[in-house]
């Protein structure tokens, strides 16, 4: 039983490993590209805020 509960065990430890290194090589792009986005988003809502008063402006 001790013996099973061991392989078990590490076969877990490895199959965990392989999933977060899994995830941190493929996730944090996506999770990257999408805080760009939204950083490009917000950047671009605030420009259009600010650049539509100041068209006004310049008119």
């Amino acid at each position: 039983m001790k013996g099973n509960k061991m392989v078990t065990f590490y076969f877990l430890i490895i199959v965990l490993a392989i999933v977060i290194w899994f995830l941190f090589s493929f996730a944090f792009p996506v999770i990257g590209l999408f805080i760009k986005l939204i950083i490009q988003d917000a950047k671009t809502n605030i420009n259009k805020d600010f650049g539509r008063k100041g068209e006004k402006d310049d008119e």
